[in-house]
């Protein structure tokens, strides 16, 4: 049976089955009605009439009411089938079975039933199931009102009764709308991942001060504790940023008193020394982070880190895999074909020792300022760590047991012979090394207490948010001829009233007559005032004298927090070009490809030229007057096509890409029409663009 000629199989709705006709034969038309006891057919003797019922393969629309004399055998909605008959109705009989049933097994599935929830009305490409103002398989209008949940096909028991589904059903779900409001909730910032530093000089940068400081500014890690305050010790073995610094016990502002400095963004370093030197150096092309090199047999990556790296030493941070002795590397910047790394000659270089630092070798954390005498520098407080056996304190050991069990290198051979513990003996021993305190809270994105919250404004305070929060802000200022500090909060914050850990003060350059001298951590204690107010003053001309310049790390508490606005930027297109030496990340054969952006929600193409020489090209479509204005970014549909896409750019030709999932594409005498402006133009020209490429990459945010 064909079901619709001319009409679009999605907009077909529709019921299959069975139109019975009833007539009556009679004897005068149909002869073999009449007796026939004498071997033919007696006239005279006519036998009874017979009711004959006909059927005929016939369809009704789905809200037809004439089906008083129609046998359904299929629903068809949207182009599927939602519903077969494909058994008979015992009655009675079928009862009995399906009460039996369900007395020995319950209910249970045969093939389970999946569902999923999605939006009724189509928001954003493929997130909802019909378009506004559509009827939905359950009759209903769909709207934002309504979620749409797909349940798949399946089959099931259900108090003995068999339920089968060929096909995916939608049903309709209003969604919750009674909400409660919750004022004064409290969520709780817990973050960790904090080292214990002692024999402070200085503090960090963590704040952007014009002229002065630089946000989140690298703090190297050294192995080997400060031998001159305010000076780097030893060897770095990594970077890290810090995220704040506050008291943590002893007396403030002593050089024996601890303090919690938070740290994001470790990354301990991993030295590889190579055979050869490469020529061209590693670092030629790109600071810190741009090039990546890969082992070629163990497929390990690192990126190099350019400051430290020169002839046969590589530093590489941001490990992942295990580099092996004896291997090549390849770099993602190197003109070669196969873009090994090689010396002047030529000659493929390998790795010959490597050499991994962690945090436990950590000894001293250093932040570089520009200024002279106004670095940080702090010794790391170390944690004592029980061994079960004995180690053997190497020659470079120190006290605390760094590099205690390391690696034995032959004087003649060179060659590494591990030294393993022994499997008995061994009273046991306090090894010392530096530990990362809580380092499972290491993140700054944190969840509001229930998922289900969708907004902090409220209509009891006009839409206005009511939102407070504490912070860390790092000030710089000047005390005046009495030594006396003023700092000034911004609209809608607080200072917090004084306590050793809200504030954390240091000396950047004395004051004339204080007693304080450059480097020293001071505390706010005496002569503090102004504790939430938007102004506070310390008075104390004993410490800072006149003209103590000071950076203080302080805790202010803001209200009536506005959320940040965020603005969808529709369409906004990314040219990746080849470039052999540019940076790992921005050429299209990399694997990985940053997009140079910080927030992006949706890819809507990835076009390819195929052509080093060529910027690939968007689809376009010509059209005449367009009446109304497109918006960019809208989508659009063909009105006989029925193609759907975005639109690039608002004027002819229309530069577009086609919704993902959808086989339809606009044709020439297309009508479209914007989805959110409602303008129209009809096209009279389509032309191809380059190849889309997007099912071979996949977004990760």
């Amino acid at each position: 049976m064909i079901i619709s000629k001319y009409i679009s199989g999605a907009t077909i709705n529709a019921r299959i089955g069975f139109t019975i006709t009833e007539t009556i034969v009679t004897p005068e038309t149909d002869t073999s009605l009449l007796d026939n006891a004498t071997g033919t057919s007696n006239f005279a003797a006519k036998g009874a009439h017979r009711l004959k019922v006909t059927a005929a393969l016939a369809r009704l629309d789905s809200g037809s009411t004439a089906d008083s004399r129609f046998i359904e055998l299929m629903e068809i909605k949207g182009g599927r089938p939602t519903s077969v008959v494909n058994r008979t109705q015992l009655g009675t009989i079928l009862k009995t079975l399906a009460r039996r049933t369900y007395d020995e097994s319950g209910d249970y599935t045969i093939r389970p039933f999946m569902f999923e929830s999605k939006e009724s009305v189509t928001l954003n490409e493929n997130i909802g199931v019909y378009d506004s103002g559509a009827t939905t398989y359950g009759g209903n209008t769909a709207s934002t009102s309504l979620l749409s949940l797909k349940v798949s096909p399946g089959k099931a028991y259900i108090r003995g009764n068999e339920i089968e589904k060929t096909t995916n059903t939608f049903i309709d779900i209003p969604k919750a709308r009674d909400f409660n409001t919750i004022n004064a909730g409290i969520i709780t910032y817990d973050v960790g991942n904090y080292l214990n530093i002692t024999n402070v000089y200085g503090t960090p940068d963590v704040s952007f001060i014009s002229g002065e400081t630089t946000p989140y500014k690298q703090i190297d890690i050294y192995d080997t504790e400060t031998s001159t305050r305010g000076s780097a010790s030893g060897t770095r073995i990594g970077i890290a940023r810090a995220r704040t610094m506050e008291y943590s016990s002893g007396t403030a502002g002593a050089t024996s008193s601890t303090y919690k400095l938070y740290l994001f963004d470790f990354r301990p370093f991993m030295f590889l020394t190579l055979d050869g030197t490469p020529s061209p150096t590693l670092e030629v092309n790109h600071s810190n982070g741009g090039v990546q090199v890969k082992g070629v047999t163990s497929g390990a990556t690192g990126w190099v880190f350019a400051d430290g790296t020169s002839t046969t030493q590589v530093i590489v941070t941001n490990v992942s895999g295990r580099f092996t002795t004896g291997e090549k590397i390849t770099a993602s910047d190197s003109s070669e074909s196969d873009q090994i790394v090689e010396t002047s000659g030529n000659a493929d270089i390998t790795i010959d020792t490597i050499v991994t630092k962690n945090v436990s070798e950590a000894r001293q954390v250093h932040m570089t300022d520009d200024d002279s005498g106004q670095h940080f520098t702090a010794d790391i407080v170390l944690d004592s760590v029980s061994t079960t056996e004995s180690f053997i304190l190497l020659n470079a050991t120190d006290s605390n047991g760094a590099n205690a069990e390391e690696n034995v290198i032959t004087e003649i051979d060179k060659i590494p012979l591990g030294l393993n513990r022994g499997t008995t003996g061994g009273t046991g021993s306090s090894l010392k090394q530096a530990q990362l305190k809580s380092a499972e809270k290491n993140i700054g994105l944190f969840k509001l207490n229930k998922g289900t919250i969708k907004t902090l404004l409220t209509t009891t305070n006009s839409g206005a948010s009511d939102t407070s929060y504490y912070l860390r802000r790092q000030f710089i200022t000047t005390a005046n001829s009495v030594g006396v500090i003023t700092l000034a909060a911004g609209a809608n914050e607080v200072f917090v009233s004084h306590a050793e850990v809200d504030y954390t003060v240091s000396i950047l350059t004395a004051g004339a007559g204080g007693t304080g001298r450059q480097g020293d951590v001071v505390s706010f204690s005496t002569g503090f005032s102004g504790g939430g107010t938007s102004t506070i003053t310390v008075t104390n001309n004993a410490v800072f004298g006149n003209g103590a310049k000071v950076k203080i790390i302080a805790t202010i508490l803001k209200s009536s927090a506005s959320a940040k606005t965020k603005n969808v930027k529709l369409m906004k297109q990314c040219k990746v070009v080849s470039g052999t030496t540019d940076a790992y990340g921005t050429r299209p054969t990399d694997k990985t490809i940053s997009l140079g952006r910080a927030d992006v929600f949706n890819i809507a193409a990835i076009l390819d030229s195929e052509d080093t020489g060529t910027d690939a090209v968007a689809p376009t479509l010509t059209v005449g007057t367009i009446t109304g204005t497109f918006s960019k970014g809208e989508k659009i549909t063909g009105s006989i096509s029925g193609a759907a896409g975005r639109i690039i750019n608002t004027s002819s030709p229309l530069s577009y890409v086609l919704k993902r999932g959808t086989t339809a594409k606009f044709a020439a005498a297309d009508i479209i029409t914007g989805e959110t402006s409602g303008a129209t133009a009809t096209v009279s020209a389509v032309t191809a663009g380059s190849n889309n490429i997007t099912s071979r990459l996949q977004l990760e945010t």
